[in-house]
């Protein structure tokens, strides 16, 4: 993957890398005409405003926050062609990220898919003027693209500004290439399960599984308008009826109640309907704050058309939402059409916005919450706005660390007073905590803990968001139901991508395909969200929706494996310190390489429970490590005699057991272990596999590095360069130096496996088959069974 260049320029510079008359972005680039032009997008698209004369030079610029925002336009563009963007961006912020989404479509529509760039920026260390720094990258257009989509957004805490987007066409004999990568989505169709079987897996036990759907299709108004317009009110009723029919015949359930309250019943007589009750809506947050709930945007709210936001821990909001469940569990109680009280939609424990000394009491008390209690006194609640957050660049790990076993702790505490409440009023209704957003990773919750209050769990794994980096969407369906499932040891619901999403135009066939991911990987439920209306706007679609719903809902019960052989961990404290949101894309690729490629069985087991001893290691045959930079002492501790003891520990990750929460160093631990010793960073680009027992057949071949990007780009330095630190250490694999890349030693009883370069890159899954055969030869060394049948679970097509 080649790098963008990303260089700091002189300022008046910019201005004439590129004539006016040839930009691209016609609408308003600079700016001078406010935001006219642009399309604003996201929850939190309110907060986007205008830095009046406050850009380079005294112009005007675009500030975005961070969190679910952007600014975009599009363009007209030609096939097969060179395009040169450079823009102008200035962070609130070392910790924020900028992000460029370049999508590319075909003449069919604006989710015609041609492919997709995602960019993270800035990278390495940069200078700036004036606080202002300058983008300049080449694109190149696939070969049917006739229009482009540029968005702008902002990741992290704080806000980016944005100025002078000038986007241009190069001449037909440049010499230049394209240096921002490309990802072309339609690499998700060519996926798909191989040498499927069906029958042969389901069990002779009902099967108790159900299908749910959003009802975008029951509101006229969700209809494009010229479509809209050939209804009447009284025909969009029958139109409703004939839903409600579709629905009861496939035994497809449907959301929402209350607001379906006065026919449900009626539903459900007639076609068997059961609802979810919809118990976290926007009501509870203006409940929440007139008992007293602290607004964490009160200067936002107030300036700006966006809502007052409230922190879903605050007491204030648990009062308010369990009100609203006891009175929702009291007037639904025993009622047969309904399926579960459903909690928050993906939800997120927000940070008051401003400097902590404008905080209120309550943010102040989660402060110091904070600090004394998972922080060890020295490492604070992160504070975006805080300069002296924003120069403690050192500790902000440690302090990310802190704040999100702090969030996991509060959030699930909130969880089981919701829980109480409910069961008080009817102890036989179904409660599911949230719906956690899965889509390119996760908050970092103590999802075991959320399990012990749920009766269901959530996640929605979307393919097409996931794939926006390079392999990451490929299985997303299965991981987030495997994942979520194994650590919280409750029935999964899985939301699945049933909509055009992310500048992906699906088909029929992927929802077959994904489906039957979820379902394979451990989903008991599924849940359609399908915002384009596919029963109007894509016949086929809907066709497939409903055929899949009457397959899944009367088919028995999928014979899934009972004896895992190896684990998988997640260590919660190395991607509670990627900040508020873990990307977890090792663990993802973890996932798709034993489980979807190798075909072996294995539980996700999370740090978390081993800390509380409700879980355990002793009867893997090995523990893989995908991510482990910053880990307990008690758990390596663990790990530590689990190898001595006789099992065997492998490690994706070169920085594994680097330190722990408390800020202590773990390396010498990483020395005894692993029998390495890590002398410094260095960039790698392919290692060659030596021969050996572990090995097997992939000795000699030559097995691509990747670089990890999701982390603030591209990192300059991918690897590290290690020696061996003790007689008896076998190298496995070398760096094209003749270093080692791959070791195993003895440890105790046991075998210690470490890579100097992390293998788990979601874009390897994409480049042959090297690395699925070092992973089968590993696996098979282990004794562990490869190719096992579940992997080939899919659902049929329907007959013609």
């Amino acid at each position: 993957m080649m790098k963008i260049r990303l260089t700091v320029l002189c300022l008046l510079l910019v201005s004439v890398l590129m004539p006016a008359e040839a930009n691209l972005v016609e609408i308003n680039p600079d700016f001078a005409n406010g935001l006219s032009g642009w399309e604003l997008y996201g929850n939190d698209k309110a907060l986007i405003k205008m830095g009046d004369k406050e850009g380079p030079g005294g112009k005007n610029c675009a500030v975005v926050p961070t969190g679910h925002a952007s600014i975009s336009q599009g363009v007209l563009l030609n096939p097969h062609r060179l395009y040169d963007l450079t823009f102008k961006f200035k962070q609130s912020s070392p910790t924020v990220t900028g992000r460029l989404v370049f999508f590319y479509n075909k003449v069919k529509g604006p989710n015609a898919n041609a492919g997709v760039t995602t960019t993270l920026f800035p990278h390495g260390k940069t200078a700036s003027s004036q606080g202002w720094s300058v983008f300049h990258g080449i694109l190149k257009s696939p070969g049917d693209t006739v229009a482009g989509k540029l968005i702008l957004s902002a990741d992290g805490l704080g806000e980016m500004r944005f100025a002078e987007v000038v986007l241009t066409e190069l001449p037909d004999d440049t010499k230049a290439v394209a240096d921002i990568a490309s990802t072309d989505l339609s690499y998700l169709p060519t996926i798909r399960t191989k040498a499927p079987l069906f029958s042969d897996l389901l069990s002779d036990q009902p099967g108790g599984h159900t299908v749910i759907e959003w009802t975008h299709n029951l509101n006229k108004a969700n209809l494009p308008t010229d479509m809209a317009a050939r209804y009447t009110d009284e025909q969009w009723k029958a139109e409703m009826t004939g839903s409600f029919e579709d629905a009861g015949a496939s035994h497809m359930y449907l959301y929402w109640l209350p607001g379906h309250r006065d026919d449900a019943a009626g539903l459900y007589k007639t076609y068997g309907i059961k609802f979810d009750v919809s118990c976290e809506t926007s009501a509870v947050p203006a409940a929440a704050i007139k008992l007293g709930a602290e607004v964490l945007n009160p200067i936002a709210s107030s300036t700006t058309a966006t809502d007052k936001k409230v922190s879903l821990v605050d007491p204030a909001y648990v009062q308010a939402a369990k009100d609203v469940i006891v009175k929702l569990g009291t007037e639904f109680k025993g009622q047969p059409y309904v399926f579960m009280f459903q909690g928050k939609d993906e939800p997120s424990v927000a940070i008051p916005e401003g400097p902590v000394s404008t905080w209120g009491p309550f943010g102040k008390q989660c402060a110091k919450e904070v600090l004394n209690d998972f922080g060890y006194g020295k490492y604070a609640m992160p504070a975006p706005d805080d300069p002296a957050f924003v120069k403690d660049t050192a500790n902000e790990p440690f302090r990310w660390i802190a704040f999100n076993r702090w969030m996991a702790q509060k959030y699930a505490d909130s969880k089981k007073v919701m829980r109480e409440a409910l069961k008080s009023v009817d102890p036989a209704a179904k409660y599911n905590v949230c719906d956690f957003w899965f889509m390119s990773g996760f908050t970092p919750y103590d999802f075991a803990r959320m399990g012990e209050y749920s009766d269901i769990v959530e996640c929605d794994p979307y393919a097409s968001s996931g794939e926006k980096q390079l392999g990451r969407g490929l299985y997303n369906h299965g991981f987030g139901p495997k994942f979520l499932g194994d650590i919280s040891g409750r029935p999964v619901r899985s939301v699945v991508q049933a909509f055009d999403y992310a500048g992906y135009e699906m088909t029929p066939d992927d929802l077959l395909e994904w489906v039957s991911q979820s379902l394979r990987a451990g989903a008991q439920h599924i849940s359609y969200y399908q915002m384009d209306n596919p029963k109007y706007t894509d016949p086929d679609r809907w066709k497939m929706m409903l055929y899949i719903s009457k397959l899944v809902t009367e088919m028995n019960a999928i014979k899934l494996p009972t004896d895992p052989e190896v684990a998988i961990l997640y260590s919660s404290d190395s991607n509670r310190a990627d900040g508020g949101s873990a990307k977890a894309n090792e663990l993802y690729t973890a996932y798709s390489y034993l489980g979807e490629r190798v075909g072996s069985w294995f539980d996700f087991v999370d740090d978390d429970s081993l800390a509380r001893g409700t879980k355990s290691l002793a009867k893997y045959k090995a523990v893989y490590i995908p991510y482990g930079k910053y880990e307990r002492q008690s758990i390596v501790t663990m790990l530590e005699k689990y190898v001595k003891e006789g099992g065997t520990v492998i490690s994706g990750d070169p920085e594994v057991f680097s330190f722990a929460p408390d800020g202590s160093e773990l390396s010498k631990k990483r020395r005894e272990i692993f029998g390495i010793k890590v002398v410094g960073a260095k960039s790698r680009e392919r290692m060659v596999v030596s021969k050996s027992d572990w090995t097997g057949k992939t000795a000699g071949q030559t097995l691509p590095v990747y670089k990890p990007t999701d982390r603030g780009g591209w990192y300059a330095d991918n690897g590290v360069a290690v020696k061996t630190a003790r007689k008896g250490v076998q190298v496995l694999a070398k760096f094209e130096d003749g270093s080692p890349a791959l070791t195993v030693a003895n440890y105790g009883k046991g075998k210690a496996i470490y890579f100097a370069a992390n293998p788990f890159v979601p874009a390897s899954l994409c480049e042959g088959a090297g690395w699925e055969s070092l992973f089968r030869a590993l696996q098979t060394h282990l004794g562990a069974k490869t190719d096992r049948p579940i992997w080939r679970f899919k659902l049929p097509s329907p007959k013609e």
